[in-house]
């Protein structure tokens, strides 16, 4: 038997790095375009200078100002524990919680790319929000948002979420699933891409592994996503946590 559950939104997210990547399917995370609905108002252009940030809402609303959102829809998620295993159908996918695999209702594996693998922690594979995305007039794909496992869900970490993202082919889910960790971050930060049936995700990173300081630095990047691949592209403003702030508190630019 199945339960019936509507993911409750958070934004949370991760680390992780920055630099332009062209990301091809086999290597950094991609998105397929496909898409459905009216384009909403673009958001209007923040202050230029110093920010700071004390939360998810003004980080989302700073990373997304002057671009145009795109248009979601809350899909609920059936959870269940078949014969071969326990996972959650929302929206033509199924994510089995114990491998975390992602297959279509005909359990046809679609291929997990994770941005930066070895900075990636951990997923809770039970989504935490599902959505569908539409861009450009058109069905786009499909977003989910994970918490971590571990200290993922304890103190500060909370703060770090996964994002994926599953772009749809001929009106069904495509091949790959696209997987980025972010602070802060999640489905709410989509936004209308440079061209019409791509769409980005600005999120908060850790710098790469080889990188001075990288465990400490945090930066900001633009995941730009097509049908078949994804680009990250460098913010040029700096990012840093404020010090001794309980919260989280980020100043970003300036």
């Amino acid at each position: 038997m199945r339960r019936r559950v509507r993911a409750a939104s958070a934004l949370l997210g991760s680390i992780m790095g920055s630099m332009m990547i062209a990301c091809s399917a086999a290597e950094s995370p991609g998105v397929a375009a496909t898409a459905g609905a009216s384009r909403p108002a673009t958001v209007a252009a923040a202050t230029a200078g110093n920010t700071t940030v004390q939360n998810a809402t003004d980080l989302r609303a700073l990373l997304i100002a002057g671009r145009t959102p795109v248009r979601l829809e809350a899909v609920a998620a059936d959870l269940g524990c078949p014969a071969e295993g326990c996972g959650a159908w929302v929206d033509g996918l199924v994510i089995w919680r114990d491998s975390g695999r992602i297959t279509d209702t005909a359990r046809r594996a679609l291929l997990t790319v994770t941005r930066l693998p070895d900075r990636a922690p951990d997923v809770d594979w039970t989504p935490l929000d599902s959505q569908k995305v539409f861009a450009a007039g058109k069905r786009w794909g499909t977003c989910l948002e994970f918490t971590h496992t571990g200290l993922g869900k304890s103190g500060r970490f909370q703060r770090w979420t996964s994002v994926v993202l599953v772009p749809w082919a001929d009106g069904k889910p495509g091949a790959s699933a696209y997987r980025f960790v972010g602070y802060w971050t999640g489905c709410d930060s989509l936004t209308e891409g440079p061209v019409a049936g791509e769409v980005t995700l600005p999120q908060i990173e850790a710098p790469l592994p080889a990188e001075p300081n990288a465990n400490i630095t945090p930066r900001l990047v633009q995941h730009i996503c097509t049908a078949s691949a994804c680009r990250t592209q460098a913010d040029s403003r700096p990012v840093n946590f404020v010090q001794g702030s309980e919260t989280g508190a980020m100043r970003v630019g300036g």
